[in-house]
């Protein structure tokens, strides 16, 4: 009969245990695989940050590069052609607009005065006296 309370005793003792709260063996290989899984998920976040960090700077960078670029070209561009008015006076009535009117055909106006003495000298011609 003593061997029958102390097989008792002993599965009360381990039942009150498991209920208690002591985790088995195979609990506690799951907590640490979990806590290792968070550990790794945790660096390769910072990984990625630093990765996206290094991305952004870089961009940055590139973005820097095109304005010189741009700037250069602008350099470029107004430094390398020759442009006849950069020497001209500012004398308006020497370089005036010239705009066409109602009778204008669009012909440049020395064609038109060459013309107009041609057509004059012919008519004077055939004038007789």
């Amino acid at each position: 009969m003593v061997q029958v309370n102390r097989i008792k005793r002993a599965s009360v003792a381990l039942l009150l245990a498991s209920f208690v709260g002591l985790p088995p063996a195979s609990a506690q290989a799951k907590d640490r695989w979990e806590r290792a899984a968070e550990r790794r998920d945790r660096a390769e976040d910072r990984f990625d940050k630093r990765e996206d960090r290094r991305d952004r700077r870089e961009d940055r960078r590139d973005r820097a590069e095109d304005r010189w670029d741009r700037r250069e070209d602008r350099y470029d561009a107004r430094n390398n052609y020759w442009d006849a008015a950069r020497y001209y006076r500012a004398d308006n009535r020497r370089y005036a607009a010239r705009r066409l009117g109602r009778n204008d055909s669009g012909e440049t106006t020395a064609s038109t005065a060459a013309r107009t003495i041609v057509t004059t000298a012919s008519v004077t011609m055939a004038r007789p006296g």
